[in-house]
């Protein structure tokens, strides 16, 4: 297993007695690509191209863009998508390397060293999906104040 990979499923419910609280939709979303075969950035970087290639679909099949044209904008989100992702598992890297280099100044037994990372690392299932909630609910606003952006 990568060190990528060690660092996210350090986290992971079966690594730890009892866990807290459940894991977040984003945290497991970040398991499941870290597990897929081969280097995660190319999952990341070949989602940025899927979800670029749907924005664009969309323009092809209306007539608003000649098919096959690319348009910045709708390469800029779907690769701003994927980033965001990429970024959400390096900062639970970081914070789980971080909590590493801590270890020696920490007095806590190993059970709740782990305890630790696990809250360090995975947002809670509840406020996750809250937050998930209220940004398609503002997206989906944006889009009927204005349509046109």
């Amino acid at each position: 297993m990568s060190t990528k990979a060690a660092a996210i499923s350090d986290a992971e419910p079966a690594a730890l007695p009892a866990r807290p609280y459940a894991p977040g939709w984003l945290h497991q979303l970040l398991l499941v690509l870290d597990r897929l075969p081969g280097p995660a950035w190319a999952w990341y970087a070949g989602l940025g191209l899927a979800v670029s290639l749907v924005y664009h679909l969309e323009f092809w099949t209306t007539g608003l863009s000649p098919f096959g044209r690319l348009d910045g904008e709708n390469t800029f989100w779907g690769v701003v998508l994927a980033a965001e992702l990429w970024i959400a598992a390096h900062i639970e890297r970081v914070a789980s390397s971080a909590l590493d280099a801590t270890r020696p100044a920490l007095r806590l037994a190993t059970a709740e060293f782990e305890r630790l990372r696990y809250e360090l690392t995975v947002a809670p299932a509840l406020p996750s999906a809250i937050a998930l909630v209220i940004a398609g609910v503002l997206t989906i606003l944006g889009a009927i104040v204005d349509p046109v952006g």
